[in-house]
């Protein structure tokens, strides 16, 4: 019994260093974060820490998206929230996703065949099937990402974003017509 609760404390621990040291996104951020990768296995950056120029990782030339802080990407919702992952760029990158270092999923595996994509908008390149996506289910609360290559045409970069489930629109008329048949029946009976 203590070796569990040893156990246990010694996660929670962990997970609170984890936090302290991730940078914050933000939920519903119109921009996707660009993320750079090396190599298989190796956690996903905000951009390359060699690059002289620093200038790898750039936002898109649609002007859609942002660079990525330092991971883990850390975010609170009090709603559930969708993470969806992209490629860009090279055809044949595929990703782990982990919240708190547990994967919760992996992107499409996809054909690696090192081909420019043509495109360094999250957007389009979500709606080409030579390239890697994901899309996740996150539950309302604390989140702390990472992301790893588990198959790369080379270093490269990609997109993710977070946003919160959305509630129809027509749900304020659904709930208002259920209320008005309510009315109706305790009025008729």
């Amino acid at each position: 019994m203590k070796k569990i609760a040893l156990i246990s404390m010694l996660l929670v621990v962990m997970g609170f260093v984890a936090a302290a040291q991730a940078d914050p996104i933000t939920v519903n951020d119109p921009l996707w974060y660009e993320f750079s990768f090396t190599a298989v296995g190796v956690q996903a950056q905000g951009a390359f820490p060699d690059d002289p120029l620093g200038d790898f990782v750039i936002p898109s030339i649609s002007g859609n998206s942002q660079n990525a802080p330092a991971p883990a990407w850390t975010f609170s919702s009090l709603a559930p929230t969708f993470l969806t992952v992209v490629d860009a760029f090279l055809e044949g990158d595929a990703f782990n996703v982990f919240d708190f270092g547990l994967f919760i999923g992996g992107t499409t595996a996809v054909a690696n065949t090192g081909n420019d994509s043509g495109t360094d908008d999250p957007v389009v390149a979500l709606l080409d099937p030579d390239l890697s996506r994901g899309f996740f289910f996150l539950a309302a609360g604390n989140h702390s990402l990472t992301i790893e290559p588990y198959q790369i045409a080379g270093p490269g970069a990609a997109y993710f974003m977070v946003s919160a489930i959305p509630v129809p629109a027509t749900l304020p008329l659904v709930l208002t017509g259920l209320g008005a048949l309510v009315a109706w029946r305790r009025r008729s009976a």
